[in-house]
């Protein structure tokens, strides 16, 4: 009963956050090149968190991360962390940004409503979903909707040309080299007003997402071989999870 009730809280709780995106104008929608007529007046930061490069976060954390905030995750899912540091690395593009990146437009791999896509589409980043309604790209398996992802980033990162073959059906339509930081991929915080989302503090929250990934260790494998001592030993993990997603939802949204 407890777990099932967590799952239920879990669900709720993921479907606020998704409704509070779509509420403040969609994080993911009005993406890429949607804003390149409009100017924002301020200069350039010194500095930020560089897209290109190598991950800090390793497949482990990635995975543990993801168990831990969506306890259903499925083996092909847990599977997906090694993929984004791999194609990220073929790319020079931090995987591990990318993976946060998916995990916030995903709702944790969950996709509860209004999520504009599905897992079947293996676009796990909202390309395509440009205003409402639309159903976005889909791809034939899960690496080459996360190679077009890591293809994508590295297109508003530099001008750098691609390493693989373009899969990314709008790499022609991004400013190449307008985001270099991650904080600069909401087009309300890009010095140019150019961005991938035009929902406040998007780079923000992702990188609010790539510190709890940071964070993670071995501690949710650690509570499950914990949980078979006994029920309340369960009932403990399941409430740290629950603790967990409310914290992430109060850091990400608020």
């Amino acid at each position: 009963m407890q777990r099932l009730l967590t799952t239920l809280l879990l669900t709720v709780v993921l479907a606020s956050c998704l409704n509070l995106r779509a509420d403040a104008g969609g994080v993911r929608g009005m993406s890429d090149h949607a804003a390149e007529d409009t100017q924002i007046i301020g200069e350039p930061e010194a500095d930020g968190t560089l897209i290109m490069g190598t991950a800090e976060a390793d497949a482990q954390q990635m995975r543990a991360c993801l168990l831990m905030m969506n306890p259903d995750a499925t083996e092909e899912m847990l599977g997906l962390p090694a993929i984004y540091l791999e194609e990220g690395a073929a790319e020079g593009v931090r995987g591990d940004i990318a993976f946060a990146q998916a995990c916030l437009e995903t709702g944790w791999f969950r996709f509860p409503p209004p999520t504009a896509v599905t897992y079947e589409q293996y676009n796990f980043c909202g390309m395509g979903v440009t205003s409402t309604g639309m159903t976005g790209n889909s791809f034939e398996t899960p690496r080459e909707g996360i190679r077009a992802q890591i293809q994508h980033l590295k297109a508003y990162a530099t001008t750098d040309d691609l390493v693989n073959e373009c899969v990314d059906p709008r790499f022609e339509k991004v400013h190449r080299g307008c985001a270099p930081y991650v904080e600069w991929l909401g087009i309300q915080e890009n010095p140019q007003g150019y961005g991938w989302a035009a929902g406040a503090d998007y780079g923000p929250h992702i990188l609010n997402i790539l510190d709890e990934i940071l964070r993670a260790d071995a501690a949710p494998a650690e509570q499950e071989e914990a949980g078979g001592e006994g029920t309340d030993q369960g009932a403990e993990t399941d409430g740290s999870t629950m603790r967990s997603l409310v914290q992430w939802f109060l850091e990400v949204f608020f």
